[in-house]
């Protein structure tokens, strides 16, 4: 087999994951890749991500095992609802303006 066809098949492969990843996770409330993109530039996002405690709050979350009762628990930590309101606002925007 050529390289070509070797990278036109990890490409599909490629397609196929995000496809089946896209399907398998999404939701109502899913947010648009388009909009996860703007949490790149948003200042706000990037000051509070540079805390490295918030950085291990979030470690934590993704490998918990029971996302639903860690979750509950971040929600108590101030930097983490600081966090989690600094990405609404990015996403969301006119939900935060609701608030």
């Amino acid at each position: 087999m050529s390289l070509k066809k070797d990278e036109e098949k990890d490409d599909d492969e490629d397609k196929h994951v995000k496809k089946k990843r896209k399907l398998e996770f999404e939701t109502e409330d899913t947010v648009p890749q388009e909009k996860l993109k703007l949490l790149q530039s948003s200042h706000e996002v990037n000051r509070l991500l540079a805390n490295s405690h918030l950085k291990s709050l979030l470690h934590v979350i993704d490998e918990a095992k029971d996302a639903e009762e860690i979750m509950q628990k971040a929600m108590q930590e101030p930097l983490f609802v600081e966090f989690a309101d600094a990405c609404l606002k990015v996403v969301d925007p006119q939900s935060e303006e609701e608030k």
